[in-house]
């Protein structure tokens, strides 16, 4: 009998299906980790900006805006600029910064004017950003 006990205990068909679940699992994140840096080299934030209608609010104008970043390196402290410009004269400008903007996301903010944008040319565009 004592050599009974000195027999390890066999694993149950259940262990070894939850053991292949997990070595199935780490080996498909793996595979898509290397596949996605393959087929997506990194490049330059690529930011584009789409402003919304214009609001008025407490103080002058809100004009809320959309900053979706196409390329596949995030910016971090991403400064979105906008103006309002009649002609080639400058009437107003205001700036704002984004903590971050991961690569493929967006993310919203607005800008403050004292003028209302809907009488003057409205323009918003990334002025700059960090790397992270």
């Amino acid at each position: 009998m004592a050599k009974d006990r000195d027999l390890p205990e066999r694993t149950s068909a259940l262990e070894w299906a939850v053991a292949l679940l997990g070595a199935a699992i780490i080996a498909g994140t793996v595979g898509f980790m290397i596949r996605h840096g393959l087929t997506h080299p990194a490049t330059a934030p690529d930011v584009v900006v789409s402003p919304g209608m214009p609001r008025q609010v407490s103080g002058g104008y809100l004009v809320e805006f959309t900053a979706f970043n196409r390329g596949n390196t995030t910016a971090a402290s991403l400064t979105i600029k906008g103006s309002l410009t009649d002609g080639n004269r400058i009437i107003e400008t205001s700036e704002v910064t984004l903590d971050y903007l991961p690569q493929r996301a967006s993310r919203t903010g607005g800008l403050f004017f004292q003028n209302d944008p809907a009488q003057h040319d409205l323009s918003a565009e990334a002025g700059g950003y960090v790397a992270p």
